[in-house]
């Protein structure tokens, strides 16, 4: 059986990072576990409120590392964090996708055995497999016109202790303690706001209306 890690970037600038669920690594993880059917052991590894040069020994030893990086913010510590995880297993390998990766994916793929150009569900799986049957390659990419956040499953919470993943913090500011939790029932925007990661792809993928329910 092949051991994945996904692991949660600090987000060290937030001024509490705790605040927001990982919905992205929570939603691989789930994919992951639904094609793999057993056959691979997927845990999430959470680094936020872990302090940057004590990130790498509360990590397990796991075959292959995913990273799932939007923001530019994260890229430096992801890429030395993965550096220091393959110093501590050097059989391990790592792939990186995200906003970021899709923009730079030249310069990413220097620093990661492999990264994922475009939506990382398909992608992420076949590295997967690939790695197991050493066939890794430098880039995978698949376009979001043909793998539509609709049809895969929605992100299962159980790989995280509950605090992890649900909290009474979503709505301090307005002077309300309800416990809440993040989701995200679509992927995409037509509008190109710069400053923007969540308008990649450039359209809009709905969940279906069960999956909401």
């Amino acid at each position: 059986m092949v051991s994945v890690g996904i692991i949660i970037p600090s987000w060290h600038y937030w001024l509490n990072p705790s605040r927001i669920q990982p919905i992205y690594e929570m939603y691989f993880a789930t994919v992951i576990d639904q094609k793999f059917q057993g056959e691979a052991d997927v845990c999430i590894i959470d680094t936020r409120g872990v302090k940057a040069d004590q990130q790498v020994y509360h990590i397990p030893k796991k075959d292959i590392y995913l990273y799932w990086i939007p923001k530019t913010g994260d890229y430096s510590r992801m890429k030395e964090l993965a550096s220091e995880i393959k110093k501590a297993y050097p059989g391990s390998k790592h792939a990186a996708g995200g906003t970021h990766i899709d923009i730079f994916f030249e310069e990413s793929s220097r620093d990661f055995d492999s990264v994922v150009v475009g939506p990382g569900e398909e992608s992420f799986v076949q590295i997967i497999k690939d790695a197991r049957d050493g066939k890794l390659k430098k880039i995978y990419k698949t376009d979001y016109k043909d793998v539509h956040y609709g049809n895969y499953p929605f992100m299962r919470r159980h790989y995280l202790p509950e605090t992890a993943a649900v909290n009474n913090l979503l709505f301090e500011k307005y002077g309300a303690n309800i416990r809440s939790t993040c989701v995200l029932f679509s992927r995409g925007c037509v509008f190109k706001c710069k400053f923007c990661v969540y308008n990649v792809p450039s359209m809009v993928q709905m969940r279906p209306i069960e999956s909401i329910k």
